[in-house]
């Protein structure tokens, strides 16, 4: 559990093609069979956000799930910690992971109200093979 945790933080500061969770950032040769119970299990102690992908922008959210997330730390203090960011190398690391503690702040904040009303939280991604075109809104 501990490695799915210290995991996030890595795949949230690199950017990637994927940009969603990978059970190989975890490990080489990681799969859901293996890290799928870890995964729920700090989903609902609430100590990280699951944020479900979805294919689709005008109709209801759930119906254009297609199996990918992301997972975000549920204290952006602690991103910062394991991304080894302080007040003295912060200008070092701004322009690296400042869009990536503010998508992690914006994702707490969304996760506390979705939370209370019982929602899920959702990004929206296209990607089209053909023409190589992907595009993203988070949240």
């Amino acid at each position: 559990m501990s490695d799915t945790y210290a995991s996030i933080s890595a795949q949230l500061g690199v950017p990637k093609q994927n940009k969603k969770f990978v059970y190989t950032g975890i490990e080489k040769n990681g799969s859901g069979k293996k890290y799928r119970g870890s995964i729920d299990w700090l989903t609902q102690a609430r100590i990280v956000i699951k944020c479900q992908q979805t294919e689709i922008g005008d109709r209801p959210l759930a119906s254009g799930k297609n199996g990918g997330y992301k997972l975000y730390m549920n204290d952006t203090g602690l991103l910062c910690n394991q991304l080894k960011i302080n007040f003295q190398n912060f200008e070092e690391f701004e322009n690296m992971y400042l869009g990536v503690v503010t998508e992690n702040y914006v994702a707490c904040a969304l996760a506390n109200k979705i939370q209370s009303l019982n929602e899920t939280l959702y990004y929206w991604r296209y990607i089209n093979n053909y023409d190589n075109a992907d595009a993203e809104v988070d949240f």
